[in-house]
């Protein structure tokens, strides 16, 4: 007979790390799997600090549910940028789980305002969501650069092609009649060539 043991695991759904924007709702999920009877409690920390749901931030609160899978959701309401940092669930029964906000000011950093727009907790960056969309624009940028030059290299390579016969065409040699000197007719129609003989 084999015996498995299963110890109770706590995980924050969308981990390690949660981009928000400032004055959205902050909405942590812990769940608590494995646990053979759900956990007494759950306690929430910011920066190793117990979270308190009646402080004069206000605008926190916690929805735990019980079952198979414990869930307990932190909502914290007009998220600001010093909400930004780790944040832990610890529930009775498992071990701690942690994650890392990053509040951001998308609206200052898009207009081009000071990049202390979006903190993390203790560093200042700029978001991934922003990065991505100057790699794009650069991107889109190179693609027409390069397209262009390829049109007008091509449409030049076909002019070349198109103006080689006439060329030829123009360099024949005169016609005999024309030996004496003066003007004679061209092979290209409506041109006139002068032979100085």
């Amino acid at each position: 007979m084999n015996c498995r043991f299963v110890l109770p695991t706590a995980t924050i759904i969308g981990g390690p790390d949660l981009h928000v924007d400032k004055g959205s709702t902050i909405n942590l999920t812990c769940a608590v799997k494995y646990s053979p009877e759900p956990p007494a409690y759950i306690f929430w920390y910011h920066h190793d600090e117990v979270i308190s749901y009646d402080s004069s931030r206000g605008g926190v609160s916690v929805i735990t549910e019980k079952g198979d899978v414990t869930t307990s959701h932190l909502l914290i309401q007009n998220a600001d940028l010093d909400d930004s940092g780790k944040y832990s669930c610890s529930p009775s029964n498992a071990d701690v789980a942690s994650v890392r906000v990053h509040v951001l000011n998308v609206r200052a950093v898009l207009s081009g305002e000071h990049p202390e727009a979006m903190q993390t907790g203790t560093a200042t960056t700029i978001p991934r969501a922003t990065t991505h969309g100057c790699l794009l624009v650069a991107t889109l940028g190179a693609v027409l650069v390069s397209w262009a030059l390829l049109l007008q290299w091509n449409s030049t390579s076909n002019e070349r092609t198109r103006r080689l016969p006439a060329e030829r065409e123009r360099r024949r040699p005169v016609s005999d009649a024309g030996q004496n000197g003066g003007l004679v007719e061209s092979t290209c129609p409506g041109a006139l060539a002068w032979s100085g003989r």
